[in-house]
């Protein structure tokens, strides 16, 4: 199960970056900033490898095993996948609090509203 994590955050690191643009707000981390370090060009080359291997087995019907350098290098990453991510779920979340409360409180250039009176016609 780890190492199926850990590819899944390898792949998905290498994809961010170009999927996702910079972000508008300035809390809001760039992706690349939340890969950098973790993700070398090698990785990505020893992580498409396997891939690569991973397919041609599983058209052979069997299954490809994984290198043990990239075992290793999963493992090392793994964790600094997880502390990354979580520290940008709790600021987009953050983010995403302040702008639900915003929607909730009244606009500030609206003079507040007084209930309209009229007079019963009642006698």
């Amino acid at each position: 199960m780890k190492r199926k994590t850990g590819i899944v955050a390898l792949v998905i690191g290498c994809a961010l970056p170009s999927a996702v643009s910079a972000a508008s707000e300035p809390d809001v981390p760039d992706p690349q900033v939340l890969l950098q370090g973790i993700v070398s060009e090698e990785q990505v080359g020893l992580l498409f490898d396997y891939l690569r291997n991973a397919l041609i087995a599983a058209a052979e019907g069997r299954e490809g095993p994984v290198p043990e350098v990239l075992r290793r290098e999963l493992d090392r990453i793994d964790a600094d996948v997880k502390l990354r991510g979580t520290l940008a779920g709790l600021m987009l979340l953050k983010n995403l609090e302040a702008e639900v409360r915003e929607l909730l409180r009244p606009p500030r250039d609206a003079a507040p509203r007084t209930p309209t009176y009229s007079p019963s016609t009642r006698t």
